[in-house]
């Protein structure tokens, strides 16, 4: 996470986190745009 950049409070940095385990859990390839993705939406911004 920090080599991209983003510093996330806790809070926003679990969100993501529980994101990314629904996805884990369909078998979901976890790019790195993907979790870029993830913490952009998060965040609040529009994904990539």
């Amino acid at each position: 996470m920090a080599r991209l950049g983003y510093h996330l409070p806790e809070k926003q940095l679990c969100q993501v986190l529980e994101m990314v385990k629904d996805r884990g859990e369909k078998k979901v390839d976890l790019t790195d745009e993907t979790l870029i993705d993830l913490i952009k939406q998060v965040m609040g911004g529009p994904p990539l």
